[in-house]
């Protein structure tokens, strides 16, 4: 399976980078799966989970409210705190 890059940001750091399968995120409207190759798009984020798919294994962050834009491979999110 191909993989893409994900970073994580907060105002204080960067909570997560590393290149992962997939991830689920939550928005205003639902969650929204990004898949390696996704379509470009920009979204707003609501407060809750990520789920972060990397080698058959599942990661979690609980997240502020913030922004994703997906161009290409990369995965970049804005977050107002991200807590492991």
């Amino acid at each position: 399976m191909s993989s893409f890059h994900l970073e994580i940001i907060t105002p204080e750091r960067k909570a997560y980078e590393e290149e992962v399968d997939e991830i689920s995120v939550p928005t205003p409207d639902g969650i929204i799966g990004v898949l390696p190759h996704h379509v470009a798009l920009f979204n707003s984020l609501s407060d809750g989970e990520i789920k972060i798919t990397k080698d058959k294994r599942e990661y979690f962050l609980a997240i502020g409210g913030g922004f994703m834009e997906v161009t290409g491979n990369n995965v970049s999110i804005l977050v107002s705190r991200a807590v492991h």
